[in-house]
């Protein structure tokens, strides 16, 4: 153990200079840290650990550093990340406060990544739609209601979690602002129905209104596709995937309205109907529509 392996030698080896007085004290903590380990908990010290030989060759910093992460890892019975973060004084200050109060009310000190994981949880549960418990629905309807835009929050909820509160295009990464976009515009008479609801971020949400991108299938399993019904299944250069008709090929390729703006013939797919082409500009040129309209 590395109980048995300190004591002397470790006196020995500080004298010597070959372990930092700094070091030697991470090591006592280690060893109190295991001692008093309730029954049945993770062990502290594994086989394969060398904590004297890395009290000799590490520096002081990067010993401490391994020391955290294992007590983490430990507290948390599972593998932790190491997350930097830069904060003013005054938020370190507020950090260190809650780690003293979340401590008090365990009976036990907190590490600070368990002081970390209780904040945010908690945080979470009071204000993420996603975890908030079921309650009672007491609205009807919403197709029987027309002229309000209020969304009921167990249809919020259900919304958001069929797509894990992102942006519903395959290969879209946004999951920071989205918006509910209708099937049905509101001022057509749309409902605000988790059926209606499809979660779009803001540049889909405008192509979508723009009539670049379009929306079938269930809402559960939506199928998004482009201007002329190919799959938005993976990212492409623009303007494809954006629902403009390929660029036109030979000598006539460089002038913008010198082709027809149709697609690739596809026999087993039907002309689009008059009406039904893209916009012919780009896709940032795309008016975005009124808030709520769809």
């Amino acid at each position: 153990s590395l109980e048995g392996s300190l004591g002397p030698t470790l006196e020995v080896e500080v004298a010597a200079g070959t372990v930092p007085v700094a070091s030697a004290a991470i090591l006592g903590e280690i060893v109190a840290v295991q001692r008093d380990l309730p029954a049945g908990s993770q062990p502290f010290v594994r086989i394969d650990d060398e904590w004297l030989h890395w009290a000799r060759t590490r520096s002081t910093k990067d010993l401490r550093r391994l020391y955290l992460q294992r007590r983490d890892e430990v507290s948390a019975a599972e593998v932790v990340t190491p997350v930097t973060v830069y904060v003013p004084e005054r938020v370190r200050e507020d950090f260190a406060r809650a780690r003293v109060l979340v401590s008090r009310s365990a009976q036990r000190l907190h590490t600070l990544g368990e002081t970390l994981a209780i904040v945010v949880a908690q945080w979470l549960a009071d204000h993420d739609p996603m975890q908030q418990s079921p309650g009672t629905r007491r609205l009807p309807d919403t197709s029987t209601i027309p002229g309000r835009r209020y969304v009921p929050a167990e249809v919020d909820r259900h919304v958001r979690a069929r797509s894990n509160d992102r942006c519903i295009v395959p290969y879209c990464n946004a999951d920071m602002w989205v918006h509910r976009s209708h099937r049905v515009a509101h001022r057509d008479g749309g409902s605000r129905e988790a059926h209606q609801l499809d979660l779009l971020c803001g540049r889909h949400h405008a192509l979508y209104e723009a009539g670049r991108i379009k929306i079938t299938g269930p809402a559960d399993a939506p199928i998004v596709t482009d201007a002329w019904g190919r799959p938005m299944d993976r990212r492409s250069t623009w303007p494809v995937m954006c629902g403009d008709p390929p660029r036109p090929e030979g000598p006539t390729a460089n002038h913008p309205k010198s082709s027809s703006a149709e697609p690739p013939a596809d026999p087993g797919r039907a002309p689009n109907p008059p009406g039904d082409r893209p916009h012919d500009g780009p896709a940032e040129s795309a008016p975005r529509p009124p808030p709520g309209d769809r």
